[in-house]
This record gives C-alpha cells, sequence and structure tokens, in this order.
C-alpha cells in the first residue's frame, strides 16, 4: 500500500525532529512533547503513526533492516563481497542514523542486526544450505558486526570494498 504524500511529509518531519533531538540526549530523556513542538505537530498526529518515542525508534530500526534486506536480495546471485560491499555503502549512506540508533541501549545491537541480515541472506543463497550449522553463522554475525561497529566509531575512513575484504577474510572458512 501506497503512502500518501502528506503522510510521508509529516513522517519526515516527525523523524528529523526526534533526529535533532537524539543528537543533543539520550532515547530515554527524550518526550513526545519535545517531539511534537520541534516538528510543529501535535501530539494526536504524532500518536496517528507511533506509540512512543520508542516505538519510533523500532520503526527506524525496522525500515533500515528492511531496505538492507531487500537490497541484498536483489543482489543475491552476486559474490559476498559485492553484497557485502553494497551493504557497507548503505550504512555510510545512511551513517547518522546507523551511529544514533546504535547508541541507544546495548551497544551493538544495531550493528548486529544488519550484519545479520546481510549474512542470513547470503546463507540462504547456498546450494545446499538445508542442514545448516548455526555455530559458524553465529561467529560471522558477531565478528561481522563487530568490525562494522568499529568501522562506524571510527569514522568510516576506509572504503566499503576494504571493509568488506577484511570481513570475509575474517570469517573464511565459516562461509565456506
Amino acid at each position: 500500500m501506497k503512502t500518501d504524500v502528506r503522510t510521508r511529509f509529516t513522517k519526515k518531519v516527525i523523524v528529523e525532529a526526534f533526529l535533532s533531538l537524539l543528537r543533543e540526549k539520550p532515547l530515554s530523556k527524550i518526550t513526545v512533547k519535545e517531539v511534537c513542538e520541534i516538528a510543529d505537530i501535535n501530539r494526536s498526529t504524532f500518536y496517528k503513526y507511533y506509540l512512543d518515542c520508542f516505538d519510533l525508534v523500532e520503526q527506524l530500526e525496522q525500515e533500515a533492516l528492511r531496505e538492507t534486506g531487500e537490497m541484498i536480495q536483489a543482489m543475491r546471485a552476486q559474490k559476498p563481497e559485492t553484497v557485502l560491499t553494497q551493504m557497507l555503502e548503505q550504512v555510510r549512506k545512511h551513517a547518522e542514523l546507523f551511529r544514533l540508533l546504535e547508541g541507544q541501549g546495548d551497544s551493538d545491537r544495531f550493528t548486529q542486526k544488519i550484519a545479520m541480515v546481510c549474512f542470513q541472506s547470503m546463507e540462504q543463497g547456498r546450494a545446499g544450505a538445508q542442514e545448516q550449522n548455526t555455530m559458524p553463522f553465529a561467529f560471522v554475525t558477531g565478528g561481522a558486526g563487530a568490525v562494522i561497529a568499529y568501522w562506524m566509531r571510527s569514522g568510516m575512513k576506509e572504503p566499503p570494498e576494504q571493509v568488506a575484504r577484511v570481513i570475509l577474510a575474517l570469517c573464511g572458512k565459516a562461509l565456506q
């Protein structure tokens, strides 16, 4: 179902107001009232789309994960390095949002989710991957998530292609 222009605009204004507050203080200190004041909307408009600020964060995360998953699914036939590089390009494109989301709650939780989406898609694409050993998958996801989180925290100086090669080299046999 397509969202109309007014709804997209209103949600965009709410998200921008929320992110401006998130740059200044932690999620637990942000109120719906503050978001509404900055977005210049009334509270009922906010509640039409979100339960509270935590729900807003959850929806932002889910949208980012959905977009990443769709992008990876579209590239399924590609080599793992190409898929991982494109995923890292997405992270770089939305760096501020990812950093703000990553800064909430568990330190690397969101990055781990992004890595999991990427590696689940690559694992599903492998021939004969019916009986999968989940321990290597858990290692790959955890290790890749940690590398991506470090890359983000250190300012994303290295190009995505280089980071993808490092992740794949470190994961080695676990992906084979």
